[in-house]
């Protein structure tokens, strides 16, 4: 199989230093720097596999919680991504190793057969349905460009009324979302119109990391143009509605512990870099960890609590705010 011979996908060497990793990468500053090295390779070949990701995992796998996927990075950056090439690319100098013999003289046999059709038609008289296709063609890409052009002007318009509409609620405790500025997706089923989910759309499990909540509460998926969490009601998640609800509830209570933690630290945290933003959420987070510790056990102490769930965390802290309530109500009555 001649396909055996394709290199791995690769960023054009000119974009690598233009992409801002910190961007859709948690804690990126924090990864070692050799390991820093490697994401770029990563990012390449899931980007280039992006539709072969999408086929064979199952909708519910992590990665596509993960920020890279939920800001819709895999399609921004396909256009950075090098043509795949076989056995040798003349831009980064890579050559395919360990081919057999066999491969080789297949790719250099269709190498021959796509050059030699690439120079037939170059030699073939020009006929009528030849202009006639030249023409549809002009057409086309003048239709084509302009529509990009309208694009890339409403684009701007729509960048311009978000940035006002950022600097209007700069001093709000949480991320305004006007409806009328982002265009959120909706869909049409189980008998009602314009929900803001589709068919099959599942409450986050309790795996999920409190960040990708807290992210998923305030902000949505731009992948698939859904809104915030927070703006949709229960019932238009599938599954058991009476999980749904607690689910969502204790996801709430979470966010909303965060929120205040956040807003002490800094008030301006909607509108940092996202790389500041992550340096304040991890104070928080160590703050929340000096506040449930206590409760914590000793194989829970041992994990990184970023790494632990959001149900859990809020049941430590309701456990711990409802044990105060009632020894303080004893001590009132005594």
């Amino acid at each position: 199989n001649p396909e055996l011979s394709t290199l791995p996908a690769r960023f054009k060497p000119n974009m690598i230093s233009t992409i801002q990793w910190m961007e859709f990468l948690n804690d990126f500053s924090t990864y070692p720097s050799d390991f820093k090295i490697v994401i770029p390779y990563l990012i390449a070949s899931v980007v280039h596999h992006r539709e072969t990701i999408c086929n064979i995992l199952p909708s519910t796998h992590p990665v596509f919680l993960s920020r890279f996927w939920r800001s819709a990075m895999q399609e921004k950056l396909r256009d950075y991504i090098l043509p795949p090439c076989r056995m040798h690319c003349d831009v980064t100098g890579m050559q395919a190793s360990g081919v057999p013999p066999v491969t080789s003289l297949q790719h250099e046999f269709h190498s021959f057969g796509d050059t030699l059709l690439q120079k037939l038609s170059t030699t073939q008289p020009i006929t009528r349905n030849d202009f006639q296709t030249l023409s549809t063609e002009i057409r086309c890409e003048i239709r084509e460009s302009v529509a990009s052009a309208l694009a890339i002007n409403t684009s701007q318009q729509s960048s311009t009324l978000q940035q006002s509409a950022v600097s209007l609620h700069s001093s709000s405790s949480a991320p305004s979302h006007n409806s009328h500025l982002i265009p959120y997706a909706n869909w049409n089923w189980g008998g009602q119109f314009a929900r803001p989910l589709p068919e099959g759309e599942l409450f986050p499990t309790k795996e999920v990391k409190l960040r990708t909540i807290f992210e998923l509460w305030h902000f949505g998926r731009e992948d698939r143009n859904i809104r915030p969490y927070k703006e949709i009601d229960a019932e238009h998640f599938s599954g058991d509605k009476k999980i749904v609800r607690k689910s969502r509830s204790q996801a709430k209570s979470a966010v909303e512990k965060m929120d205040g933690l956040i807003k002490s630290i800094n008030n301006n945290f909607w509108v940092l870099p996202i790389a500041e933003r992550d340096a304040v959420w991890s104070i928080a987070m160590q703050q929340l960890e000096q506040e449930l510790n206590p409760l914590l056990t000793e194989k829970k102490r041992k994990v990184r609590l970023h790494d632990m769930v959001y149900c859990s965390l809020y049941e430590n802290y309701l456990s711990r705010s409802n044990k105060k309530k009632s020894n303080n109500n004893e001590n009132s009555s005594s």
